[in-house]
């Protein structure tokens, strides 16, 4: 469908029942070609809402979308080793990079916001592909949460963080956060 640039996948539910939806115009605008890593990351979306209760465009707090996003793309990047970055990724050309090197600036100003429901702030994290906000790359958020992810890693298995409930993962995210704030953080 198209969506107005709005998403380029969409795990929701509608009347009642689970949903997958596809923007096509954000996906080409994207640069996508493969649709395997997306549709990885959609189907993630249906399994993680089981145990983390969460809906990016229903005014949850911005830590939730941070995690619920992030989680998605690190299980879509783990399960498509070989796709491109264009494929895997939910951020414009070249913004993983722009997030990596802004990552303790980022992830400090993110911890500001850690509890926003503001649309704002979703907007600049997650939502507007052709933000031009001076300091946050488009859908930083993305990135960042891959980030976070990354980070938790290190000493959780894929399943255990999959399966956290939101008083589970809130002091986590928030420690990983910090972590990568403050530069304690490795990459990869």
């Amino acid at each position: 469908m198209a969506s107005g640039y709005c998403f380029n996948g969409r795990a929701q539910t509608i009347q009642g029942r689970g949903a997958i939806l596809f923007g096509m115009d954000a996906t080409v605008a994207l640069g996508q070609k493969d649709m395997t890593p997306g549709m990885t990351h959609e189907l993630f979306h249906r399994y993680h809402m089981q145990f983390f209760d969460f809906q990016g465009s229903q005014n949850y707090p911005l830590w939730t979308v941070l995690w619920g996003e992030g989680m998605a793309q690190y299980v879509a990047e783990l399960l498509n080793p070989a796709a491109s970055e264009a494929d895997l990724s939910h951020l414009p050309a070249g913004m993983v990079q722009q997030v990596d090197a802004k990552r303790q600036e980022l992830a400090a100003d993110f911890l500001k916001r850690f509890s926003s429901t503001e649309e704002l702030d979703a907007k600049i994290y997650f939502n507007d592909i052709r933000s031009k906000d001076p300091f946050v790359p488009p859908r930083a958020g993305y990135q960042l949460g891959v980030l976070v992810a990354r980070e938790l890693a290190k000493r959780n298995s894929i399943q255990t963080m999959a399966h956290w409930s939101q008083k589970e993962a809130r002091p986590k995210i928030q420690a990983a956060l910090e972590a990568i704030a403050e530069g304690r953080a490795t990459p990869r």
